[in-house]
């Protein structure tokens, strides 16, 4: 709402949604114009137009708040390539792949960190993201620091265009065997 309409209602003593509400249709039309129309169809949740929740996904990831803080890089690795198996899953039910792949950090002393790394072939799967996802750890240095904090996402998203190597067979229930 603008100050015009606003200030408008507030000569008239309209300060709340329950104020406005109470308003007549001809009166906010006399009031405010076409736009009173539309104000008393809004405050009764009244609106036609259709709802379009499709929009376009900017990146998949997935991530973790430990139960404890762990400095075991080997425990850290494992926690990632399940968090790369998930984002895998997710990639594949969307039919996307991904040019960049990101690692989220955030330290026991609270400081986050992220480090990405692009290419043009793009990602698919956790096994061409984990060798990228050990790297970007292993540069972050001090292999004795614990972390709370692990994340993997995939960003720049487009169609996939590969094939998967694995191919899975759905059987329907109603098959006769």
């Amino acid at each position: 709402m603008g100050e015009v309409t606003a200030a408008a209602l507030r000569e008239r003593g309209i300060l709340t949604g329950a104020d406005l509400r109470r308003m007549g249709e001809e009166q906010l039309r006399e009031l405010l114009g076409s736009r009173g129309s539309l104000l008393y169809q809004h405050v009764r949740a009244e609106d036609e137009r259709p709802v379009e929740p499709v929009r376009e996904r900017k990146s998949v990831g997935k991530e973790i708040t430990l139960e404890r803080d762990i400095a075991d890089r080997g425990q850290m690795e494992a926690i990632l390539a399940n968090l790369a198996e998930q984002v895998e899953h997710r990639l594949t039910d969307l039919e996307l792949e991904a040019r960049t792949l990101s690692l989220k950090v955030r330290w026991s002393d609270f400081q986050l960190i992220t480090r990405s790394v692009s290419r043009t072939q793009g990602f698919r799967s956790a096994q061409e993201m984990l060798p990228l996802l050990h790297t970007l750890l292993f540069q972050l240095g001090d292999q004795k620091r614990a972390v709370r904090l692990l994340g993997v996402f995939v960003s720049n998203l487009r169609i996939s265009r590969g094939e998967q190597t694995d191919s899975i067979t759905a059987l329907s229930l109603w098959n006769e065997h």
